[in-house]
């Protein structure tokens, strides 16, 4: 399946709209489009109805239909081919474009954009290190050099996708090609791998994920055990969605973004499938945070994210679920 078939059928109808964008500030003429064209071609009703082979009273009836909306595209289009005319019919998006309209649409919807995994577990601190060669090279945009240059355009992309997520009507999440439709949404501007699952052995970090050719499988393994939690109500939905995130972050999946992904993923697992509050992930302990001397809040609550990990990874979720809802 081409999960990417979406963004290219709009992107190829934005560029035709973007053509027809002018045609947006036409208005209509006072009597209608029929006997305004009518008129300026020198056309008398009589005429116009013998070519459309009916009576005249039923042009008179198309063009009070046309100024009253109640004309059809079919009879407009007999009309526009009797007089030497062609028909043009579009829809313009008032944002500009159909990517804008959709943008302004889910940010009207879901306001709150900027809680739960959209929380910046990322230390400033390293914010101008530089990219090396193989992240450049699978960048879209060539102009990013830095590490925090990188974190800016991704978390826009985020943020778009975070909003359309929650605003898209799902009663449950655990879906493989829902997984990795939100991962192209989520990274698709930024980065060329997005929505595909790696297929490389990962080099740095550990854990290292799972073997590229088990990615599939064992996420499937994944989303049936959770389906399954879910039903036989084994654990808390906090809990519950703590393991499934934890499982899911372990394999690595893709190549860029599987933290933020899987963090999105069990915010939308809890809202959706337990009709639950998102979670925090330590959003809520910024304004408390006393970090020590030379230290960053967001590196703090960085550094007891990765502690709850480390925890999680010995089958103590208590420090993990604390800081989901921290």
């Amino acid at each position: 399946m081409d999960l990417r078939k979406p963004y290219l059928v709009r992107e190829q109808l934005d560029t035709s709209l973007a053509k027809l964008k002018p045609l947006g500030q036409t208005t209509r003429p006072v009597k209608g489009w029929l006997r305004a064209i009518r008129t300026g071609l020198g056309i008398s009703g009589v005429q116009l109805a013998k070519q459309l082979g009916v009576k005249p009273p039923r042009v008179v009836e198309m063009e009070k239909n046309e100024i009253d909306g109640a004309i059809t595209l079919k009879v407009l289009e007999r009309a526009a081919e009797a007089m030497g005319c062609s028909l043009v019919y579009a829809l313009i998006p008032r944002a500009g474009s159909l990517e804008q309209a959709l943008r302004d649409q889910a940010k009207a919807a879901f306001a709150d954009a900027t809680m739960g995994s959209s929380v910046s577990l990322f230390d400033p601190a390293e914010s101008a290190a530089p990219l090396g060669p193989e992240e450049t090279a699978g960048l879209r945009l060539s102009h990013i050099a830095t590490r925090g240059e990188l974190r800016t355009w991704e978390e826009e992309n985020i943020r778009d996708a975070e909003a359309r997520a929650f605003t898209r009507k799902r009663a449950n999440p655990l879906d493989g090609i829902w997984i990795r439709q939100l991962h192209l949404r989520m990274f698709g501007q930024v980065w060329k791998s997005a929505g595909f699952f790696r297929t490389t052995e990962r080099t740095v970090d550990a854990p290292r994920g799972a073997p590229p050719g088990e990615i599939e499988s064992r996420l499937q393994t994944l989303l049936e055990n959770a389906a399954y939690w879910s039903k036989a109500r084994v654990y808390s939905p906090d809990e519950a969605c703590a393991r499934f995130f934890h499982r899911l972050l372990s394999l690595r999946a893709f190549d860029h973004g599987s933290g933020r992904h899987a963090r999105l993923m069990a915010d939308l697992w809890i809202v959706q499938g337990f009709g639950k509050p998102r979670f925090t992930w330590g959003g809520s302990d910024k304004a408390e945070a006393d970090p020590e001397p030379g230290k960053s809040c967001a590196g703090e609550i960085r550094k007891r994210y990765l502690d709850a990990l480390r925890a999680a990874d010995a089958r103590d979720f208590k420090p993990l679920m604390a800081f989901m809802r921290a």
